[in-house]
C-alpha cells in the first residue's frame, strides 16, 4: 500500500473523516487501556496488522486534547510496526477523567466496535471493579456491575456472575472456555458441568457386611468366564450372502464389546458368591435401579457394590470412569484386549478417588486410587515418575 506524504495509513475511500494527523512520537498510551484490552492479545494483533496492511486504516484513532489516545493503542501499535510514523486522529473534546474508574468506563464507550472476545471481555469487567474500588474506597455493588460495566464491557451480567464462579471453583473449565473463546466449551455449559459437581456425593449401601464379600475365588471364576466369553464371542460365526461363513462380530463397537465385559464379569462374581453361599438369591446382578445404584446388590445386608470395569491399553494405562463422584464398595477389573492378563481390586473407597467430571463422566484419580487400601487379587499399581500405571497378571491354572 503506497504511504503518504506523511507517512500515515491513510487510504481515500477507506479512511473514515479525521481531523488531523499527528505524530506517533508524540501520542501518549493510556496504561487503563491496556489493562482494559489485553495488549498481548496476539490473535486481534495480527489480524488487524493484516487487514491494514491490505486496504490501510479504516477508523481513525481518537485522542484527548493532551494526546493521550482514548481509543486506538492497538491500532497505534500496528502501524508503528508496520512501519509509518504518523496517525490520523479524531481529537475528542472531552478532557481524560481524573477518576481511573470513569477512564475506564469512557476507553470502553470508545471501543465497543471491537470483535467480541470473551476473556478481553470478562478482563475489562473484573478491572474496572477493581478500579471502581480504588477509587470509591466502596465495594462496587451488583446494581452497578450488572448496570454500567457490564453493558460498557459488553457482556451479560449473568455470563459474568457464571465466569466469575467458574474462576473460584473450577479454574480449569474457566481456562478451557477462555481458550477457545467459548467455541469448544460455552460458559453456560461449563456452570452447568460445575454445579453438576457441586452436588452432594452418592453414597452407595455400605455395610460391613462387603468388607469381605468377594475373595480371590469368586475373582478367578470371573476373569476366567470373561476370557471364555470374549474368546467365545470372537469366534461366532454367520453365513454370508454367497454360502462363505463371516464372523459375527467382526467390526463389533468398543463400546458395545465394554458394556459386554462388564456384564459377563459382574453376572459372574454374583454367580460365585451365590454358589458359595448355596443359596442363589444371596445377591442380585443389576438390580432394579428404582432400589439400587449398585451393580450387586446383597439384599439380606441392605448393602451393595459398584463394578468398574476398562480396558489395559498400551500395555499400562487404565482409565475407570463413574457417572458421577460416590463413596462406597468398588471393584475394579481392568483386562488387556486378548482378555489373558487383568488387574483387578476391591474395598470401600471414598469420593477422592474420582475427579471432578467437567465432563459427563468423572474420571478416576489414579493417584488415589493406588492409594487408597484395597485388596488386590490380580496385578499392581505403580508409581512411574509422576504417572500410574498398571502392573497385569497373567491367567493361568493354579497347579
Amino acid at each position: 500500500m503506497k504511504k503518504t506524504k506523511q507517512n500515515a495509513p491513510i487510504v481515500e475511500g477507506v479512511t473514515e473523516k479525521f481531523d488531523e494527523i499527528v505524530p506517533i512520537s508524540e501520542l501518549i498510551f493510556d496504561r487503563d487501556n491496556n489493562l482494559l484490552y489485553l495488549t498481548n492479545d496476539p490473535d486481534y494483533f495480527s489480524s488487524l496488522k493484516e487487514s491494514i496492511q491490505t486496504y490501510g486504516l479504516k477508523n481513525p484513532i481518537t485522542i484527548y486534547p493532551d494526546n493521550t489516545i482514548k481509543g486506538g493503542n492497538t491500532r497505534t501499535l500496528v502501524c508503528s510496526e508496520l512501519g509509518y510514523t504518523h496517525m490520523p486522529v479524531i481529537r475528542s473534546i472531552s478532557i481524560k477523567p481524573d477518576n481511573r474508574f470513569d477512564n475506564m468506563m469512557a476507553l470502553q464507550m470508545e471501543n465497543q466496535t471491537r470483535p467480541s472476545n470473551i476473556r478481553r471481555q470478562y478482563n475489562q469487567i473484573t478491572v474496572t471493579v477493581k478500579a471502581y474500588e480504588e477509587s470509591t474506597g466502596k465495594v462496587c455493588a451488583v446494581s452497578i456491575i450488572e448496570k454500567q460495566i457490564c453493558p460498557a464491557a459488553q457482556m451479560s451480567y449473568n455470563m459474568y456472575k457464571q465466569l466469575s464462579q467458574l474462576e473460584v471453583n473450577r479454574l480449569d473449565l474457566f481456562n478451557r472456555v477462555m481458550d477457545s473463546n467459548g467455541s469448544k466449551l460455552s460458559p453456560g455449559k461449563a456452570y452447568e458441568l460445575m454445579q453438576n459437581d457441586l452436588k452432594k456425593v452418592k453414597v452407595l449401601n455400605i455395610s460391613k457386611a462387603c468388607e469381605n464379600a468377594v475373595t480371590k475365588d469368586d475373582v478367578v471364576y470371573a476373569v476366567n468366564a470373561v476370557s471364555n466369553a470374549m474368546n467365545s464371542l470372537r469366534e461366532i460365526k454367520i453365513n454370508g450372502r454367497n454360502g462363505s461363513h463371516l464372523l459375527a462380530f467382526d467390526n463389533i463397537q468398543q463400546n458395545t464389546i465394554g458394556g459386554l465385559v462388564h456384564e459377563v464379569f459382574t453376572n459372574s462374581i454374583a454367580h460365585s458368591i451365590n454358589h458359595r453361599a448355596n443359596n442363589p438369591d444371596y445377591v442380585v446382578a443389576f438390580p432394579d435401579k428404582s432400589h439400587s445404584d449398585e451393580d450387586i446388590q446383597f439384599k439380606m445386608h441392605n448393602a451393595g457394590i459398584e463394578v468398574k470395569t476398562c480396558l489395559v491399553k498400551d500395555g499400562n494405562k487404565m482409565k475407570f470412569v463413574c457417572k458421577n463422584p460416590k463413596q462406597g464398595y468398588f471393584l475394579f477389573a481392568g483386562f488387556t484386549d486378548d482378555y489373558s492378563r487383568c488387574y483387578v481390586s476391591y474395598g470401600l473407597t471414598g469420593e477422592n478417588i474420582w475427579k471432578k467430571a467437567g465432563s459427563s463422566y468423572a474420571n478416576i484419580d489414579m493417584h488415589a486410587l493406588a492409594n487408597t487400601k484395597l485388596d488386590t487379587f490380580f496385578g499392581e499399581l505403580k508409581f512411574d515418575k509422576d504417572k500410574i500405571v498398571v502392573h497385569t497378571d497373567k491367567l493361568s491354572v493354579i497347579l
